[in-house]
């Protein structure tokens, strides 16, 4: 019975599969599709932008704070540089 189910889900799929692959097919596919997708796109259109602002506001925020890190990390490599020549013992001879 399992068999039987699984040969005829195959045959059925191999069948549409051959159905699908005619250039007929596919061209009258892209045509009733193709009103859905025009709207849905229109639809979504203020979302999608929406997203590539916040998108781009994310990076320019992050790439400020990496601009901090490396502008906080050379000054504190100077502060340290600093202290270590202001701390240190000059030898004279």
């Amino acid at each position: 019975m399992i068999i039987k189910i699984k040969m005829l889900n195959k045959t059925i799929y191999e069948t549409c599969k051959e159905y699908l692959k005619k250039e007929e097919i596919k061209q009258e596919l892209v045509n009733i599709l193709k009103p859905f997708l025009g709207a849905f796109l229109n639809e979504m259109y203020p979302y999608i932008l929406f997203l590539v602002v916040i998108i781009l506001f994310s990076f320019l925020l992050m790439l400020s704070i990496l601009y901090n890190i490396l502008r906080l990390k050379k000054m504190l490599m100077r502060m340290k540089y600093n202290d270590f020549f202001a701390n240190s013992e000059t030898f004279v001879i």
